[in-house]
């Protein structure tokens, strides 16, 4: 969904597994290394999340001068035909 570039279906996915780590977690199935891995999976899809709303926010909503400079800061820059360069998929 990141790769699509849709923040809010991969924040609801998000959620969803987060839940579900929960109530493995809950009943013990998950193990020590595994339960640090998701852990991580989890932070990095949000950080991704997170990211690709920032950069939708300054996109879309705010179209002013400084907002582009924003944007631009934000995504690290943009290429020489001013196009912000994309996500790459997890």
């Amino acid at each position: 969904m990141l790769a699509k570039r849709l923040p809010v279906p991969a924040y609801d996915h998000l959620l969803k597994c987060s839940h579900a780590f929960n109530v493995l977690d809950a009943r013990g199935a998950v193990g020590v290394t595994e339960r640090a891995n998701c852990f991580a999976t989890m932070r990095a899809l949000a950080r991704e999340v997170t990211g690709e709303w920032k950069f939708m926010l300054c996109a879309y909503m705010l179209e002013s001068e400084p907002a582009v400079k924003l944007c631009k800061d934000i995504e690290g820059g943009a290429t020489d035909d001013g196009v912000p360069p994309t996500h790459s998929p997890l």
